[in-house]
């Protein structure tokens, strides 16, 4: 599992610009069943996104498709941990915008 910290390295009129291409982007890797959450820092200097991949390699090619990168809108940390424990319904931490 990988945790993603995106920093914005653009303004915030850019981010913005380019956000619902970056949110269309993380509904089709959820369609793809490697999404588990993602949502803006406070303050919003950047976002975190966390993945259930099995390599830094899948990481990698996923990040450079992701608009925020096409568009030179963030740069990314990356973490990779193995989770040993969850809660059972991880979909109660999800906020509406």
């Amino acid at each position: 599992m990988f945790v993603i910290y995106g920093s914005y390295i653009k303004p915030m009129q850019e981010v913005e610009r380019v956000l619902p291409l970056h949110l269309a982007y993380l509904d089709k890797l959820n369609d793809r069943g490697i999404f588990i959450c993602s949502g803006p820092m406070k303050p919003r200097t950047g976002g975190v996104i966390l993945l259930d991949l099995d390599s830094r390699d899948e990481v990698d090619e996923i990040l450079r498709n992701d608009p925020y990168y096409v568009e030179q809108i963030a740069r990314y940390n990356i973490i990779e941990f193995t989770p040993t424990k969850s809660a059972a319904d991880l979909g109660r931490l999800i906020k509406p915008r």
